[in-house]
């Protein structure tokens, strides 16, 4: 597909998925949870695409996120970090750092990110990263770790290689499933 039209598909998409549906311990579209923008007055002084929402995902966490949209020299470039601490809002129970980059850079230019597949087809790559889950006192248990970013409960099982396992098994199911409900987000007709 050509640059301009995935870069309006990504545009139309991406920020909305990323202060929203990220969050979900469900990945499918049925399970997106909404967000609260923040900041809407300085984000309008900062000027550019640039979103700050606040999504509650449990009762001892909020993502707020900071999305932000450069384009220039015929390059799309989408980055947002996880802002832990915001003075203006309750401090979460546990949280952890996430950062995502998204880079669209047109086939001409034949980066890392795009890779060229025909004239009217590229594909690209995202970059996501999520540490492991931490509070006030250092990081959190494993177990404790798979409920909170994972939605995975651990206290039925024995053993700590069986929950390895067990955790194996549910990021495998979760994997596919977040690969699924990006499907429609980049669907084009």
């Amino acid at each position: 597909m050509p640059f301009d039209q995935v870069v309006r598909i990504i545009q139309s998409n991406v920020v909305h998925y990323l202060v929203g549906a990220a969050w979900s311990k469900e990945w499918s579209a049925v399970n997106v949870l909404s967000s609260v923008p923040l900041d809407i007055p300085l984000l309008q002084e900062v000027g550019g695409k640039i979103a700050y929402g606040r999504t509650h995902r449990s009762a001892d966490e909020d993502v707020n996120f900071l999305c932000r949209e450069f384009t220039e020299d015929g390059k799309l470039t989408i980055v947002a970090q996880h802002i832990h601490e915001d003075e203006n809002l309750p401090l979460c129970k546990v949280q952890c750092n996430r950062m995502f980059w998204y880079v669209h850079i047109p086939s001409s230019f034949d980066q890392v990110t795009v890779d060229r597949i025909s004239d009217d087809i590229s594909t690209l790559r995202v970059l996501f990263l999520s540490s492991h889950y931490f509070n006030q006192y250092g990081s959190v248990p494993f177990n404790d770790e798979c409920h909170y970013h994972w939605g995975l409960d651990l206290s039925h099982i024995e053993g700590e290689a069986a929950k390895l396992a067990a955790f194996h098994r549910h990021i495998a199911r979760a994997g596919n499933e977040f690969v699924g409900a990006l499907v429609p987000l980049l669907h084009f007709v």
